[in-house]
């Protein structure tokens, strides 16, 4: 199996932050540029699902889908250039403290089996690492096309097919999966990212 591409999925609406989650800032450096810089850890390419500056973007094919929306475009893109990479691990912007270790397990999962289309950790859709195959395809399009617009109605059908792996958190803990959709979550995040820099040595 090829390489895989990073992508995070920055092309919410943010309403409720009341501003654009991609360009938030801690310590000087954007959500987006964070999870890029996460993402190269352990792919050898990163693509943005949205419109921000500075990065390869690509936009919603189907606008006002939500995720389901930027997880279509982005494989129908990738399958269109009939990449030598054969899969691609989605992070969404608003998931700061997704770290290497949670990626490198995705990326394990998709890479030991061939069946396996997706994978993701017990409870959460997101992150998730997704086969670049026409079947993926198929399935996200049949439940846009019926109106299932959530991340975890396409994991259900893939389920359905057993082309679907679900990795146990065991000692990872459920705090690195945290949204950060509000300005009080986002300043909470901000307050302990900036003690955590306070207290690294210098």
């Amino acid at each position: 199996m090829g390489e895989l591409i990073g992508v995070v999925l920055a092309g919410g609406k943010s309403s409720r932050m009341g501003r654009p989650k991609e360009l938030l800032e801690v310590s000087g450096v954007r959500l987006v540029d964070r999870m890029v810089a996460r993402l190269r850890e352990v792919t050898h390419e990163v693509w943005v699902s949205g419109e921000v500056e500075g990065h390869l973007c690509i936009s919603d094919a189907l606008p006002a889908m939500g995720p389901l929306g930027g997880l279509s475009s982005v494989l129908e893109y990738a399958l269109r250039k009939n990449l030598a990479a054969r899969g691609l691990i989605f992070v969404p912007v608003d998931m700061p403290q997704i770290g290497k270790i949670h990626l490198q397990e995705l990326k394990q999962g998709l890479v030991s089996s061939q069946e396996v289309l997706a994978v993701h950790f017990e409870g959460f859709p997101l992150p998730m690492a997704l086969r670049i195959h026409p079947g993926a395809q198929h399935i996200l399009l049949r439940c846009i096309t019926d109106s299932r617009l959530s991340v975890h109605a396409f994991l259900e059908l893939l389920g359905e097919s057993s082309n679907l792996k679900i990795l146990p958190l065991e000692s990872l803990g459920h705090a690195a999966f945290l949204n950060i959709n509000t300005p009080e979550e986002f300043e909470e995040f901000f307050e302990e990212s900036e003690e955590s820099e306070d207290e690294r040595p210098t």
